[in-house]
């Protein structure tokens, strides 16, 4: 029971950081390069297979994805992070 108090209240915070930092983050890292960790990644799996990007950030990793071949769905529960990805 503790441990479910505990995830929720982490997700609770993490929503919490993020509607008040989101266009920071945003901005902080949208172009980081992190296309070695994509390559990594990516090469588990067949080529056109769907990737679900939950917390999906800057939208960043789910645009080189889908640039990528790939089929993608970006879930992002932030409102400032997601305006700056429109």
């Amino acid at each position: 029971m503790g441990a479910q108090r505990t995830g929720g209240f982490c997700l609770l915070m993490s929503s919490a950081y993020y509607d008040q930092n989101g266009e920071a983050f945003f901005r902080d890292t949208v172009n980081a390069d992190v296309s070695d960790l994509h390559e990594r990644f990516l090469s588990h799996l067949r080529p056109g297979a769907s990737i679900l990007d939950a917390g999906c950030g800057s939208g960043r990793d789910a645009l080189a994805f889908t640039r990528s071949g790939f089929e993608v769905t970006a879930l992002r529960p932030c409102t400032p992070a997601c305006r700056c990805c429109t």
